[in-house]
């Protein structure tokens, strides 16, 4: 019921529907098992992985991972699906800036934050070659394949509910989850939205 496609009028690429739709019909399904899932809390197989290891951070290591692997490991969908997703120099996040294009902002918190949130990713993975996590000040290609990973998901997310989980120690909790969704993070925001997402 809907097309990927690009607005003649701004470029821009999105989803655009093939027919007229009532109010409540269903314009793309899309099962969570084609999705890149992760829960809040930490899988019990990283109970002692620090605080900073967020869903967003292992969210973005799936997505770096599936759209980079071509050893068969992950379905070949995301190394194909990856050549739709932006460029970083086509995507306006704070993270993804530097130097004076990260002073330019006039926003000195914001500048603060998206160094720190780099600092962060750094510090979680020391010594990453410098095409996956370059640093701020070197001369290698910027960002690197997992900050922009790191900043699609932190601009494509979607809450994805909540599930049980069971600890290493037995103990049950419930906690929420995110999904980045292959073909609805191409849909693009309205103020006045013409879909929902359920």
């Amino acid at each position: 019921r809907v097309s990927l496609g690009r607005d003649d009028a701004t470029g821009l690429r999105g989803l655009f529907a093939n027919e007229v739709a009532a109010p409540g019909d269903v314009l793309l399904r899309v099962p969570l098992g084609r999705c890149l899932v992760e829960t809040r809390a930490l899988p019990a197989a990283m109970r002692r992985a620090p605080e900073s290891m967020t869903w967003d951070v292992r969210l973005a290591l799936q997505l770096h991972d599936a759209v980079s692997d071509d050893s068969g490991a992950v379905p070949a969908f995301w190394s194909a699906y990856g050549a739709l997703l932006p460029p970083a120099e086509a995507m306006v996040q704070p993270m993804l800036l530097r130097g004076a294009e990260l002073a330019a902002l006039g926003d000195g918190d914001m500048a603060t934050s998206a160094l720190a949130q780099r600092e962060r990713l750094r510090d979680l993975f020391p010594g990453l070659p410098a095409e996956v996590l370059p640093p701020d000040d070197g001369a290698a290609a910027w960002p690197g394949s997992l900050l922009r990973a790191w900043a699609l998901v932190r601009s494509r997310a979607y809450e994805a509910g909540d599930v049980a989980v069971t600890y290493d120690d037995g103990a049950e909790d419930r906690t929420d989850r995110f999904a980045f969704v292959p073909f609805l993070d191409m849909a693009n925001h309205a103020a006045e939205p013409s879909a929902t997402f359920v």
